[in-house]
């Protein structure tokens, strides 16, 4: 109720977030298609060079090849690492622009103390410290799935890396969830240490909606790409807002 009361009270500001976290998607998705476009055909001559590689390899041992003395192959894998390096580049700095203006919109909604020079140092230390230990991760991921995809006898099948993965992913987004939304206490980078009832249960509900709302967008969107489109800015990115919201009321 108090949520509710807030949001009438704070009309476009709440329209002001929900339209900074569909930009972010937005933005994000054109980002990952340009990238893909200008990757994806270095990154075919790639894989096309490496099976080459592999089977002159295994037709003549004493003839091996040294692959990365290849120029070809070379020049192709720079334009690969060019194309990870702005995806994960941009990726930065989309989410510290347009999450920093939804998450600033939703502490004014929710009357947090701060003002926006505090915020933005604060919010830039916690996404930038984030974003390392996110790309960490995901480097630990792809080492684990190369030990259990190529190893005779992996400890783990690839499900157990994946959900052990996805596990780890969850609680980092929320311990940084919860130093983002007690950005206005004295020591916000101590909240993420915050393992409460009343801050789990609406993190986990805000997680099962994101996931529920975003598979629901998906199908509708295949039957009609504007609908599911007009159901992503009408429905899930207003609610991501109230989530914060009631995230926010915990501190």
């Amino acid at each position: 109720m108090k949520i509710l009361q807030s949001v009438q009270r704070n009309k476009l500001l709440f329209i002001l977030s929900a339209a900074a976290d569909f930009l972010f998607f937005f933005m994000l998705a054109q980002l990952h298609y340009r990238v893909f476009l200008s990757a994806a055909r270095h990154l075919k001559a790639v894989l096309e060079l490496l099976t080459k590689n592999i089977q002159q390899i295994s037709i003549a041992d004493a003839a091996q090849p040294d692959i990365l003395n290849n120029a070809e192959f070379l020049l192709h894998y720079r334009e690969v690492l060019k194309g990870i390096f702005f995806l994960l580049a941009g990726f930065y700095l989309l989410w510290l622009v347009f999450r920093g203006i939804a998450w600033f919109w939703a502490h004014k909604i929710s009357s947090t103390k701060i003002s926006f020079e505090q915020y933005l140092k604060k919010f830039f230390v916690i996404t930038t410290v984030g974003t390392i230990l996110f790309f960490g991760i995901i480097i630990l991921f792809a080492s684990l799935m190369n030990y259990v995809t190529f190893t005779i006898f992996p400890l783990i099948t690839p499900k157990i890396a994946q959900a052990l993965t996805f596990a780890v992913m969850l609680l980092l987004h929320y311990c940084y969830s919860t130093s983002i939304a007690g950005i206005g206490s004295k020591h916000p980078y101590k909240t993420f240490l915050t393992f409460r009832l009343q801050t789990i249960i609406p993190y986990l509900a805000s997680v099962l909606w994101f996931i529920t709302a975003t598979s629901i967008a998906v199908v509708v969107s295949r039957t009609n790409f504007y609908a599911g489109i007009a159901f992503a800015a009408i429905i899930i990115m207003p609610s991501i807002t109230c989530f914060r919201m009631l995230l926010l009321r915990k501190f």
